[in-house]
């Protein structure tokens, strides 16, 4: 995600590749949050060294943060809407996919508890965009 005004919204090519992301300043996740450990591993393999400028645990402030100055940001296209402001730039390459999973105590389950962890089993499989490259 980036500002209007931002170089990489005026692209003539529509996806990005991980490896132009060399140097470009970024305001991302913190370092021990899964889904930013998988993104630096992707940027190692492409090569790219960004300039990690801020982090945030909040994704609503990072949001908010892209929209107002010239960082970029890297993050799900299910947590950005076309309310939030910015651009969402497609990356080209790996999917980066985190899979939910639950750790339970061995025996009978609770009915609520059972019926709790189909339903975030059901909604995963409905909202997680197939892997794709």
């Amino acid at each position: 995600m980036v500002a209007p005004d931002h170089r990489l919204a005026r692209r003539q090519r529509l996806r990005l590749r991980l490896a132009e992301l060399d140097g470009v300043e970024l305001a991302l996740q913190p370092p021990n949050c899964p889904t930013r450990q998988l993104l630096d591993e992707a940027l190692q393999v492409a090569g790219a060294r960004p300039c990690v400028v801020t982090e945030f645990s909040s994704l609503p402030a990072l949001k908010l943060l892209v929209r107002r100055s010239r960082l970029a940001a890297v993050a799900s296209p299910l947590a950005l809407t076309d309310s939030d402001g910015g651009v969402q730039v497609p990356i080209e390459g790996p999917t980066l996919l985190r899979v939910p999973g639950f750790i339970s105590r061995e025996g009978p389950h609770d009915p609520l508890a059972a019926a709790f962890r189909e339903a975030v089993r059901d909604a995963a499989e409905t909202t997680v965009p197939a892997a794709t490259s």
